[in-house]
């Protein structure tokens, strides 16, 4: 090989280190996003449960002390 020629295989080989890396980064931050979707939709489902929840027992309890 010619130096020219191994100039161009380790640009080449960066730039494909440098891509993997973007990749790398970008699909964790991708699972970290739906993660954090997935988390935030759980705890809206929750709070909806309790406050039915709160809502049945005002509904049932306290009418039966009135």
């Amino acid at each position: 090989m010619t130096r020219d020629t191994e100039s161009a295989s380790d640009s080449a080989l960066s730039a494909g280190a440098m891509a993997a890396r973007f990749l790398s980064q970008s699909v964790k931050s991708l699972g970290l996003a739906l993660t954090a979707g997935f988390l935030i939709q759980r705890r809206n489902e929750l709070v909806n449960e309790l406050v039915d929840n709160a809502f049945y027992v005002r509904r049932h309890v306290f009418a039966r002390e009135s």
